[in-house]
């Protein structure tokens, strides 16, 4: 017969584990997403996810998904390679680190290339805050840091605050 107290603590360990695969998967939704066009947003951000990120900051989920939106255009490529991601949860909310790299690349390559050359790299820190909603884990916070860039960089700051 098994303890009462370790068929406890099995199940809160089962839910710690649960949580850190619904974030993680929240965070590999949002790049999917901004690099592949794949996925809804709104099954991404909370209603009032905030955003601070070299492109602008903004407040509320329409916003966010504006800004991210603007700078993520059909006429460049974008790849993000993201690594080193540490959850950290309490309770019904999630702190996320990254690193992250995002190469960009004109969406088309020049006369006689093979493949677009890169434009663009950015090398940076983010953190993210999530929150369990009724629908599940949402981005409240997303908070991008730049460390250092190379190349051509096209991103027009929105500083908007809604």
């Amino acid at each position: 017969m098994t303890d009462p107290t370790d068929l406890a603590q099995i199940q809160r360990q089962l839910q710690e584990l649960t949580d850190r695969v619904e974030v993680t998967d929240l965070i590999r939704r949002l790049y999917r997403w901004l690099d592949e066009g794949v996925g809804d947003p709104r099954s991404v951000f909370a209603d009032d996810a905030r955003a601070d990120t070299p492109g602008g900051q903004v407040q509320g989920i329409d916003h966010v998904i504006a800004l991210a939106t603007r700078n993520h255009t059909p006429d460049q490529r974008h790849q993000h390679l993201v690594t080193n991601l540490l959850v950290e949860l309490d309770g019904d909310h999630a702190t996320v680190h990254t690193n992250m790299l995002l190469t960009m690349a004109p969406s088309t390559p020049a006369p006689g290339a093979l493949a677009p050359e890169v434009t663009a790299q950015i090398g940076g820190r983010s953190r993210f805050e999530a929150t369990r909603t009724a629908h599940g884990w949402r981005l409240s916070l997303v908070h991008h840091r730049p460390i250092w860039s190379s190349g051509s960089l096209d991103v027009t700051p929105a500083n908007s605050r809604a």
